[in-house]
């Protein structure tokens, strides 16, 4: 048992708002959303979405029922409406200038232990609808169930149906010890409770003690159990395969020799790890990498500094409400000598890259064009000290 602090944030999952853990896991919805299951859930009470009038939706149009005083059950943006007997309807709408982000929420002086980890395993990845990022199953005790694959995410995050499913006991997190800084204007507060996991089991790989977050007013969609993040995955060496859609965890080791030369610098910062990168020539700027950002975000004093034009307005969907953001094309993204041309990237004013103190998020719309074979091991690469490395290879 380490005594540590441990630093969450929350990430908001496609379409669905969610809260992640730490740093970001960012997504850029732009194309228009599925439609929902009945049981979906969102985080975000009726008066944040975008009402249409007041008017009876046709039946043909309605979605699912929910009383007026409950948390919409649907995706993030859907238009309202009254029906016959004064429900509140939801039906989905454009989400092209929307773009989801997270809180930064921080968790101080608890007694968290480090999982234990046994055993390597190559597991199958599928890609989260109508997203980049990747979700793969776990068993969860004697369930399997789907969770996220986030190396943005500091802590592992639960569903409150996991929790309730398997009856976990668990500790509250006392207001003193929680810190946020959220996106949205319209949280009152977050309650947050930890709970000890069973057994996880990923092929042949096994991880114990592992310490979950789950949020009162925050649930994982319906069919996903939660976000594995930094602390478990870091126990490992990780290798992406998009092109297979496989991720194979294996026991750490030290950067090789053969390809120190090539590989990308990490430093932890905050439970997650970041690296330095050029936009459009310019920089470098430090920036998170995150595999469960479906796409790429820059601070407003960046976009500034790098004079981007053709700017639209576009909103962020965050787990307090709505705030405003644009978007924009970059020219060029360059990390060490990968580089990939016009790539769309969000612009926000946000208090959770301060927290980070990071320039933008590096998200799967740059890092799924690649293989890639993340360390968290420390090394010295080019002559700097590194926390961990990550080898970019052709897909």
């Amino acid at each position: 048992m380490l005594k540590q602090d441990v630093n969450i944030a929350l990430h908001h999952f496609l379409r669905l708002c969610m809260p992640l853990a730490l740093s970001s896991s960012i997504w850029a919805a732009e194309n228009a959303l599925a439609a929902p299951k009945p049981n979906a859930r969102s985080w975000l009470a009726a008066k944040t979405l975008r009402p249409s009038p007041p008017t009876p939706l046709p039946e043909r149009e309605r979605g699912a029922r929910t009383p007026k005083s409950a948390l919409v059950p649907l995706l993030p943006l859907w238009e309202k409406g009254l029906g016959d007997e004064g429900d509140l309807f939801w039906q989905p709408t454009s989400a092209r200038n929307l773009a989801i982000t997270h809180a930064v929420v921080q968790l101080q002086g608890l007694d968290v232990p480090i999982p234990r980890v046994k055993g390597a395993a190559t597991v199958p990845l599928k890609l989260l609808e109508k997203s980049q990022v990747y979700t793969t199953p776990v068993m969860v005790g004697k369930l399997t169930k789907p969770f996220l694959i986030d190396t943005g995410a500091s802590t592992t995050l639960l569903s409150n149906d996991l929790v309730t499913t398997l009856n976990l006991p668990g500790r509250a997190v006392s207001g003193d010890r929680l810190a946020s800084a959220v996106a949205g204007k319209e949280c009152a507060s977050m309650k947050a409770t930890l709970h000890e996991l069973p057994l996880l089991t990923l092929g042949a790989a096994e991880i114990r003690g592992v310490n979950g977050l789950r949020f009162e007013t925050a649930a994982v969609p319906d069919g996903l159990a939660g976000v594995m993040g930094m602390d478990i995955l870091q126990q490992f060496d990780l290798y992406f395969n998009p092109k297979a859609k496989t991720l194979n965890l294996s026991p750490p080791t030290m950067l090789p020799t053969a390809v120190s030369a090539t590989a990308i610098a990490l430093q932890k910062k905050l439970g997650v790890f970041l690296a330095k990168l050029t936009l459009n020539g310019q920089g470098p700027f430090t920036v998170l990498l995150d595999t469960g950002a479906d796409s790429t975000f820059i601070s407003g004093a960046i976009a500034q500094r790098l004079n981007l034009s053709n700017r639209q307005p576009a909103q962020i969907l965050g787990f307090c409400g709505l705030e405003p953001a644009e978007k924009s094309l970059l020219a060029s993204v360059k990390l060490r000598q990968h580089e990939q041309k016009n790539l769309e990237a969000i612009i926000v004013s946000s208090p959770i890259l301060k927290l980070l103190g990071v320039d933008g998020i590096l998200g799967q719309n740059f890092l799924s064009q690649y293989q890639q074979q993340w360390r968290f091991t420390p090394s010295t690469i080019n002559g700097t000290k590194a926390d961990g490395s990550l080898v970019l290879s052709a897909p």
